[in-house]
């Protein structure tokens, strides 16, 4: 509810899926989480919060590259390869511009360590 009239959301069996398995994992109910979300989001659209706070609780969870280690450019233009599919999934256009947009920047320093790393290279001889 927002402002005490009912709302409507619109989601992909998987976000919903996705939802009631963080739901599960904090034990509380799912109408708690997006009461939650609800309150935090900086969008207009909720489908669009939901979605949002389900991906980046998904990235969160994953196993996060040591602060000291610097990933090569492979790995970021896989992440970068990751955000372009999962912007394909979303019919909102200010989900999948910020997916994209995210995904240009793992290409960019992609680019910035290849250039780097073959100054690098060069320089030595």
């Amino acid at each position: 509810m927002r402002g005490g009239r009912k709302t409507s959301i619109s989601l992909e069996n998987e976000f919903w899926d996705a939802l009631q398995e963080i739901a599960i994992a904090r034990n509380i109910s799912i109408s708690v989480l997006v009461e939650k979300i609800e309150r935090d989001r900086k969008t207009v659209n909720l489908s669009s919060a939901i979605r949002t706070f389900v991906f980046n609780n998904s990235r969160d969870s994953r196993p996060i590259v040591s602060r000291r280690a610097t990933p090569d450019s492979q790995y970021l233009r896989a992440r970068g390869e990751e955000c372009r599919a999962l912007a394909e999934s979303f019919a909102e256009a200010e989900t999948r511009a910020t997916l994209l947009r995210i995904a240009d920047d793992y290409d960019r320093t992609a680019d910035r360590i290849d250039r780097n790393t073959s100054i690098s290279l060069t320089s030595d001889y």
